[in-house]
């Protein structure tokens, strides 16, 4: 299943969890109010080296290396999106397409005519290869040469680590699921996962996780990034998934022995790349934790009650600090 695919599924997912952590505002905002998302540069890269990595066939078709500028700045932003979508009613006049763009991203309060065009000229020239690419209907993400530098480095960087190599790239000792999608239910409540990689090992009857993580610090302040990031909440997630799947779909791998794992690999030079071993008991007592989360989750989506906490409608109306 591609990611497309996959993301219009309307399920709960990891990320979800996150918000929902925070408070049930928040989830209500970013996931059931669901606003416009603009993927940043990091993520780009991140999701690139995804990608390479574990969907190498689809790479080309995803992404495309381009020396066309981004817009920079919230500004350039809008006057792209106006510019585009002038064209896309099928306005030709350019010169009014780049001095409507202006007005409508610009203050132009104090500006004559004359400098106002100047200035739309300048924000025109610094973003049109941009647009001109975003007007060849051009669906692929848009990586810089540097971008793809990193990408490329990335993924050398996992290939060549002996164990990273083993349990991600090798598909010949092992039946190897990449980018797998799950759906299934925490009792009535829907909700998917999409695993980097999933290895089942028939010989030694080990079914492994394998979360490919790409990171923008050393990987000495990994595991600081382990706790912000809550990955031990997502791998516990994915587990519930896992064990789903064997109990609906794969009932031949009951008796086999999970293993849970993280392939990072750094961003910055020298993109250094290691592998995290994750314990089943500490799998095991975050669960239930996170099936107190997702009981909680599923009470307010049967109530639609979304400003406070569960605990505050049901008559704890303050926190205790610890």
């Amino acid at each position: 299943m591609i990611y497309d695919d996959y993301d219009k599924i309307d399920a709960v997912r990891n990320s979800d969890l996150g918000w929902f952590q925070m408070s049930p505002a928040l989830y209500k905002l970013k996931v059931l109010d669901k606003p416009e998302k603009r993927e940043t540069s990091f993520f780009s890269v991140g999701s690139a080296v995804h990608c390479k990595v574990l969907e190498p066939a689809l790479y080309d078709k995803g992404y495309v290396v381009t020396s066309a500028q981004r817009p920079s700045n919230k500004q350039q932003v809008r006057f792209v999106e106006n510019f585009l979508s002038g064209a896309d009613a099928g306005i030709e006049d350019i010169d009014f397409l780049k001095k409507d763009s202006f007005m409508i991203a610009y203050s132009t309060d104090k500006m004559s005519d004359a400098k106002m065009e100047q200035r739309a000229q300048e924000v025109y020239e610094a973003v049109k290869e941009y647009i001109d690419l975003k007007l060849e209907e051009d669906e692929r993400t848009m990586l810089s040469e540097g971008q793809q530098e990193v990408v490329e480095n990335c993924s050398l960087s996992v290939s060549q680590h002996k164990l990273a190599n083993h349990i991600l790239l090798d598909n010949s000792w092992a039946e190897c699921l990449n980018e797998f999608t799950i759906e299934w239910e925490f009792k009535d409540m829907k909700c998917k996962s999409r695993l980097d990689r999933l290895i089942i090992d028939h010989n030694n009857k080990k079914i492994m996780l394998v979360d490919l993580k790409t990171t923008s610090k050393h990987l000495i302040d990994f595991p600081g990034e382990y706790k912000t990031f809550d990955y031990e909440r997502e791998l516990t997630f994915y587990s519930m998934a896992i064990a789903h799947y064997i109990f609906n779909e794969r009932p031949d791998l009951k008796e086999y022995d999970p293993e849970f794992y993280i392939v990072a690999v750094e961003t910055l030079p020298v993109h250094e790349c290691e592998v995290f071993q994750i314990s089943n008991e500490d799998i095991m007592q975050r669960g239930e934790k996170l099936k107190n989360l997702l009981d909680d989750l599923r009470w307010h989506y049967k109530n639609d009650k979304w400003k406070y906490k569960r605990s505050y409608y049901e008559g704890n109306q303050f926190e205790i600090l610890d």
